[in-house]
């Protein structure tokens, strides 16, 4: 049983929302997006809130949101040993096809374990078998550097997502109808532009921590490619949700400009990541 507590709480969040998506369960891709930090910093992410949207915005989707309890919240979910849920329908994580953490600053990595944790999964992606969510990463911080959280992620998409996804639950659908066991599946998706499966890349440490050698299992690129949206006009990135609980209150966010100006580059692949 679910705290009530906790419960009452949450549908004291969703009603002072506006945009909130409720889909029915029942023959849809389940996805639980969860953002490693607490709602109020969360709903101030117009990335997670654009992956929000471009997720529902596919007819055989439902999408719904999960973030970090509140520290009061937290220990009341270890206390009453209530699962971790999500925010519109109050389902735990393990009745999802999918969870997907949509990661921006390292100083979250750890907060995902605690997630995986109260969520009753198994940290580890090793550990996980087919009966358990797809578990999947992405944003700036994973691109970045995935290494840190490569045991525990199945597969993260370097790099812009709005285009990787369709490709990705493209893969899902096809696999599902198959009945492919999990190692066949995540092979395949290892083939999309962006997309990168730990399992099968073996990587070797120097003594300091930083990576002396990572060899891709046959057919692989040794070097995943950081995915780019060729048309970013097709994907728009707006507020979609509004809520009085967060930094930009009053304020309807639009991404006007993306990257850098000056045209940085920040290299992803396996030779400066550190672990």
């Amino acid at each position: 049983m679910a705290s009530w507590k906790l419960i009452q709480k949450t549908k004291a969040i969703l009603e002072k929302e506006r945009g909130t998506v409720h889909k029915p369960w029942g023959g849809k891709i389940s996805i639980g997006l969860i953002y490693p930090n607490h709602y109020d910093v969360g709903m101030s992410n117009l990335g997670f809130q654009t992956v929000y949207h471009c997720f529902n915005a596919i007819e055989d989707v439902l999408c719904e949101r999960v973030f970090l309890p509140e520290p009061e919240d937290l220990q009341e979910h270890l206390d009453t040993h209530t699962p971790l849920f999500s925010l519109e329908s109050q389902r735990s994580l393990s009745d999802f096809d999918i969870l997907a953490f949509s990661v921006s600053f390292e100083n979250d990595f750890l907060d995902i374990l605690t997630l995986l944790d109260l969520a009753h999964l198994p940290v580890e992606s090793r550990l996980r078998t087919e009966r358990f969510p797809l578990v999947i990463a992405g944003g700036v911080a994973t691109f970045l550097n995935p290494e840190p959280l490569s045991p525990f992620i199945d597969l993260f998409v370097l790099g812009e997502g709005e285009e990787v996804i369709l490709e990705l639950l493209e893969g899902y659908r096809k696999g599902f109808a198959q009945k492919e066991t999990k190692s066949a599946f995540l092979r395949r998706l290892a083939e999309i532009e962006g997309i990168y499966v730990p399992a099968f890349y073996h990587v070797t440490y120097r003594e300091d921590g930083t990576i002396e050698a990572m060899e891709p299992e046959s057919g692989l690129p040794r070097q995943v490619k950081r995915r780019w949206i060729k048309e970013i006009d097709h994907f728009p990135s707006r507020s979609v949700l509004f809520t009085p609980d967060t930094e930009f209150k009053n304020m309807a966010l639009v991404e006007v400009n993306r990257g850098c100006p000056r045209r940085c580059r920040a290299r992803v692949g396996p030779r400066p990541l550190r672990r």
